[in-house]
């Protein structure tokens, strides 16, 4: 497509002016590319457990995704921090980030995220111990959740409130969830959800007393965190078997599983697993009746306790000293150590109560937070969404005028929206008026221009000259035809292509009409092609040669003269198929004239493949590549 570039002066200055502020402030949009890159970098870092950095990144990815207005990526900005928080324990505002996450993906209508975000809000819940407040959130989602096709889902869900039962000491009624969650994990091959699962059922059936069930479930989880490779889940079921055979007494079975542990726990060198096992071979060796290797292991075990602060292993440490020096008869130390047990024990359940009695405040006054936060935050998006605006409006030089929150200032701009929308109405009434004005008189001065071709023609003495004329005068007719065509058509570069066609073919079957011609006019097009103008009236004029050839030369000896025109398009490549059952090509047809010329003037013009064959009649094959609509980057 070609772009005549104004010779006016002050037109060039002003078209150089346009497109200095369409680049500059295309320059300034952010890049939805680059927000797509810092929110993969987002994910790499989450991996890496660099959470800190994460949240930094996550901070600068919302302001761009605010800025854009992108809906889809502003969820998945804050189901990320939601993620985030719930790692570092914050589960509170973790809560937070996934209700403003559910709500833009129940803005996008998209249910999988909207049961994921509020099973994750109960999860929240759930770790707070607000496990009233879990079990509503959970059993709400699950109702969600019947509109969901997604199983890994439904099954997740499944799993979470079996788990909340267990926690509230019911096992039966966690079982009946956790087999709902492990055939939904088995229809869809999800071998990390079948393994928790396993795991999940292991408990139950521990908190039931039914240790051969327990074991068996936990071997079958075992079974599949081997296959996944997972070293953190794999040592935990070690140490839960290692357990529970300590428990029962079998030692031989309990210590093969803890070196099994302890060899993970090595590798892995975190503290709180070395303090695991140290515990648990102090409980071995005092079991076997080693006491000083037992207390060997509960020295180290203190050890690392004083410099990690867990209270909940040092209360294990402690009640196995008080076994030990019971059994080794230091009562005195017993005593004393028994009542670190006791301070230990009730610091960490007053503890517990008081964070819960705290969460369930925080909570009541966290929902009213919320609606303010939501108010809050609508009111920033509606900002950002109006700077845009304004920006879009300078583009289209349209006055834009900045929204703000406030109701009187609001109704006065969508006024002053509402007055720039009708006059851009106005304007583009008075263009079209324009246009079709000067197609009108383009239209009319090429049927003039015909006609001054006619008189000339019959004035000619010259056959080769009058012929040239004819020609001429044909192009002419196509192009009057197309501009005709063109007065309701919108975009010249998109040009229903069977819709020309349609009105060119009548033309021509008015033409066979006025010679008496019996000759039948097919066409074969889709509705949905178009091509620009420039190569419609390519195609209308090569067309309008092979209709008068095949009529003029084709059907003198035919009885039921037939013409088929079929278009297709692939890819963006149309091809055109023009039979006729006539007698072929004639001497006077394969000499060369201008009417072949022309012919392959207009294939070059199309860039075009063309071949032609006679057998049984002629059928042209034209084959060219549809010139597609530029895009702003192009222009």
């Amino acid at each position: 497509m070609k772009f005549h570039f104004p010779t006016h002066p002050v037109s060039r200055y002003v078209v150089l002016a346009l497109a200095l502020v369409i680049f500059s402030a295309w320059q300034q949009l952010p890049d939805r590319s680059e927000l797509d890159s810092m929110l993969e970098k987002v994910r790499r870092q989450i991996d890496a457990y660099a959470l800190d950095s994460a949240n930094r990144t996550l901070d600068l990815a919302l302001d761009q995704a605010l800025y854009l207005g992108d809906s889809n990526r502003i969820r998945r900005i804050y189901g990320d921090r939601g993620y985030i928080l719930n790692l570092t324990g914050e589960y509170e505002a973790s809560i937070a980030a996934y209700k403003l996450a559910y709500a833009y993906a129940e803005g996008l209508r998209d249910s999988s995220l909207m049961v994921a975000f509020s099973r994750s809000i109960g999860l929240n819940f759930q770790r707070m111990g607000l496990h009233a407040v879990a079990l509503d959130q959970y059993l709400a989602t699950l109702e969600l959740a019947k509109n969901v096709s997604d199983k890994k889902i439904v099954a997740n869900l499944n799993n979470s409130i079996g788990v909340l039962y267990q926690q509230n000491n019911a096992p039966d009624v966690s079982m009946n969830y956790l087999r709902q969650a492990l055939a939904l994990y088995n229809a869809i091959g999800d071998q990390e959800g079948v393994a928790y699962v396993y795991n999940n059922m292991a408990i139950n059936f521990q908190q039931k007393s039914e240790f051969d069930s327990c074991i068996y479930y936990n071997e079958l989880a075992l079974e599949q965190k081997k296959t996944l490779g997972d070293l953190r889940d794999i040592s935990s079921t070690f140490n839960n078997l290692g357990e529970i055979f300590l428990d029962l007494a079998l030692l031989d079975s309990a210590y093969a599983y803890l070196q099994e542990a302890y060899s993970i726990h090595r590798q892995l060198n975190e503290p709180e697993s070395m303090v695991i096992s140290y515990n648990n071979f102090a409980d071995y060796w005092l079991k076997k009746g080693d006491y000083s290797r037992s207390e060997e292991y509960l020295d180290s075990a203190a050890q690392i306790i004083r410099e990690i602060q867990t209270k909940e292993l040092a209360i294990k440490n402690a009640a196995l000293r008080v076994q030990l020096y019971e059994i080794t008869h230091r009562y005195d130390r017993a005593l004393q150590t028994y009542k670190i047990w006791d301070s230990l024990k009730t610091d960490l359940f007053m503890n517990e109560k008081i964070q819960v009695q705290e969460l369930g405040n925080m909570y009541l006054l966290r929902e009213k937070e919320f609606e303010k936060e939501q108010v809050a935050q609508q009111a920033n998006l509606f900002e950002i969404k109006s700077a845009q605006f304004q920006t879009t409006s300078l583009l289209l030089g349209v006055v834009g005028v900045l929204l703000t929150l406030f109701s009187v200032v609001t109704y006065r701009n969508l006024n002053t929206q509402k007055q720039q929308s009708k006059l851009i109405r106005e304007q583009n009434s008075i263009i079209k008026m324009q246009k079709t004005e000067i197609r009108h008189r383009t239209s009319n001065s090429l049927a003039k221009i015909q006609t001054v071709i006619h008189t000339i023609r019959r004035k000619a003495t010259d056959s080769g000259t009058k012929s040239e004329l004819v020609l001429a005068g044909r192009i002419l007719q196509t192009a009057a035809s197309l501009e005709r065509h063109l007065y309701d058509v919108e975009d010249e570069l998109e040009v229903p292509l069977a819709e020309y066609l349609t009105g060119l073919l009548d033309l021509h079957r008015e033409l066979f009409r006025l010679e008496k011609s019996t000759t039948q006019l097919t066409l074969d097009c889709r509705e949905d092609i178009v091509l620009p103008v420039n190569q419609i009236l390519s195609l209308g004029i090569l067309l309008d040669e092979w209709l008068r050839n095949s009529s003029k030369f084709a059907f003198a000896n035919t009885q039921n003269p037939q013409i088929s025109i079929q278009l297709q398009e692939e890819n963006q490549v149309l091809t055109l198929h023009y039979r006729d059952n006539g007698s072929g090509l004639t001497e006077n047809q394969q000499r060369r004239g201008t009417g072949t010329e022309l012919i392959e003037k207009f294939a070059r013009d199309l860039d075009a493949t063309l071949t032609t064959e006679s057998d049984a009649g002629i059928h042209h094959c034209l084959r060219f590549k549809i010139e597609t609509k530029p895009t702003q980057t192009d222009v």
